[in-house]
């Protein structure tokens, strides 16, 4: 004869079918099944950061990091809650402290690529360019290619009137994708400062004729 926990059950199916939900985008639907799990058991941090992130999908950033909080009081190193905190705190311009979640996350996981960025995102938001450009410098250290790391690092550097590094960093993008618009209209831009027109106008005119095929 065979058993089974019928709670734990229940539980595992509300799980998969709140995360078929938010998949599909049905963040309500989502959030009504993680609420049941916590209805049964009100300490299951997986239930607890998946609504939180589906509350985070809708824009309810402050009931989102209620949600994360909860997770974090459970356990404190849980680096799906820091990281969901941090977000929901960057979306309500609390940067410094989105920065602290982000940090905590990177203690446990130092090649997060998603904490690095947003650290780096929240970074520059604060003006702190030179900060920003490490975490975007330790992104390229995990993967060379990575276009969005290139590209802000580009950005900050830009920021930092450090034109000609910030061409190097849209040169490296546009090796990876000839087409990528955000590095050419950002090259644009650098080359504006440095006074090399001819060039400029060549990028805008590529960026332009991407627009008009898209």
């Amino acid at each position: 004869m065979s058993f089974f926990n019928k709670k734990e059950n229940d539980i595992d199916a509300l799980k998969n079918k709140g995360l078929a939900l938010f998949k599909l985008g049905r963040y309500p639907e989502a959030i009504e099944c993680f609420e049941k799990v916590l209805a049964i058991d009100g300490n299951d941090i997986f239930a607890l950061y998946n609504k939180g992130a589906a509350l985070f999908k809708l824009g309810r950033y402050p009931k989102a990091i209620e949600c994360c909080d909860e997770a974090l009081a459970i356990d404190g190193n849980d680096i799906f809650a820091l990281y969901n905190k941090g977000l929901a705190l960057s979306k309500l311009g609390r940067y410094d402290e989105a920065i602290k979640c982000f940090e905590k996350a990177l203690a446990i996981d130092g090649n997060n690529i998603g904490a690095l960025y947003n650290k780096g995102a929240a970074l520059f938001k604060l003006g702190r360019y030179p900060k920003a450009i490490e975490c975007f410098e330790k992104i390229l250290a995990i993967d060379g290619s990575d276009i969005f790391a290139l590209n802000n690092k580009g950005y900050a550097l830009f920021r930092l009137r450090r034109y000609p590094e910030a061409i190097e960093c849209y040169e490296k993008a546009l090796a990876i994708d000839g087409n990528d618009i955000l590095a050419l209209k950002n090259k644009e831009l650098a080359l504006l400062e440095l006074g090399r027109y001819e060039e400029a106008k060549k990028c805008s005119k590529k960026a332009l004729a991407i627009d008009e095929d898209s």
